[in-house]
């Protein structure tokens, strides 16, 4: 979660955008005014956040080197929270301008997360991890001009994975592998924490609006095979299954899952990408969302408990969309959630 107040502070306050616009490191505009603005963020999309706004007319950019328009600018966001007189700001980081059309009364403008620098500039060629290269040094490698924090054990990698020419897909691949999610926080970097449970959530809400009505859940996979890489006419091959009641084969049936792993080359690899997968299978249960009042320090990742009248929800943030609007504290934040089992 980003840092910020408590979360009575920010269900008594009222909300306000504070935009600062850059380009090439330096300041062109403070206090840019804005209204309509909504930052909305989807773990399945890359880059994964949006942000769009509406500033008056004169603010409609003239020359490449206006603040709002679209060539390398960057807008700076913080959300600024009031609550009995106490203001409390919280960074969301910088967004790269990709557009902006003249609307009537104003100017509407896009910007999206700072991936979007990666998707526009994919690598030349095909590649694979030089020798002795390590899960941090790929990740630098493969994201040139994104500082990397890397939130587990660094670690050699095998030189056998094959990337194609998008660096997006290919950090996301990476990160597959090894349990791991990324995400730019507010410092600009890139990080790579751990795929967690729902353990320990994050925070609690309470008598909470819990949209899209239970349903039941998606039949899946009670045993999963991973095939590595063949090296000498020999294939390691794993297989995991979880046999316990509900799952067991007996009353639920057989349900199997492959998997080809070409950068696995040993049985333990291949061992422990069939663990990852039967957790992460089994723990995700359904997608579910929930309306609060702007809380402007969740982040993707986040693992937050949701308790209404008739039911709790524990589960991994998929995605929200967060109004940023001036003077009001009634327009409810949506929060997008993969309810876990545990």
């Amino acid at each position: 979660m980003r840092l910020g107040p408590s979360l009575e502070t920010t269900w008594a306050a009222t909300v306000d955008c504070e935009l600062v616009a850059y380009r090439a490191g330096r300041v062109l505009a403070t206090a840019i005014p804005n209204t309509d603005s909504l930052l909305e963020v989807s773990a399945g999309n890359m880059p994964a956040e949006k942000l769009t706004f509406t500033a008056p007319r004169d603010w409609t950019p003239t020359s490449p080197y206006d603040p709002l328009n679209n060539y390398g600018q960057e807008l700076g966001v913080t959300v600024r929270m009031v609550a009995d007189g106490v203001p409390w700001h919280v960074n969301m980081g910088r967004y790269m301008v990709t557009g902006w059309a003249e609307k009537t009364g104003g100017v509407q403008v896009t910007a999206v997360g700072l991936l979007q620098r990666l998707v526009e500039n994919p690598a030349v060629w095909p590649s694979s991890p030089p020798a002795g290269a390590t899960l941090y040094s790929e990740a630098r490698r493969l994201a040139p001009g994104l500082p990397i924090r890397l939130h587990a054990r660094d670690r050699g990698i095998p030189r056998t994975f094959e990337w194609g020419t998008s660096r997006v897909e290919a950090l996301q691949e990476l990160c597959d592998s090894y349990g791991l999610d990324m995400l730019i926080r507010a410092d600009g970097y890139l990080h790579l924490v751990p795929h967690r449970d729902g353990g320990s959530p994050d925070i609690t809400y309470r008598d909470v609006v819990i949209e899209a009505p239970r349903e039941s859940v998606n039949r899946r996979a009670n045993q999963w095979i991973v095939y590595g890489k063949e090296t000498d006419g020999v294939q390691p091959i794993a297989i995991t299954t979880a046999d316990e009641a509900p799952y067991d084969p007996g009353s639920y049936g057989r349900l199997v899952e492959h998997h080809q792993m070409s950068i696995a080359e040993d049985q333990s690899a291949v061992t422990a990408a069939a663990g990852t997968y039967m957790r992460k299978r089994l723990n995700a249960a359904r997608k579910r969302s929930i309306s609060v009042r702007p809380d402007p320090r969740i982040e993707i990742g986040d693992i937050i408990q949701a308790i209404s009248d008739t039911e709790i929800v524990t589960g991994r943030v998929t995605g929200y969309s967060l109004p940023l609007v001036a003077g009001t504290s009634k327009t409810d934040m949506r929060i997008d959630v993969e309810e876990l089992q545990w």
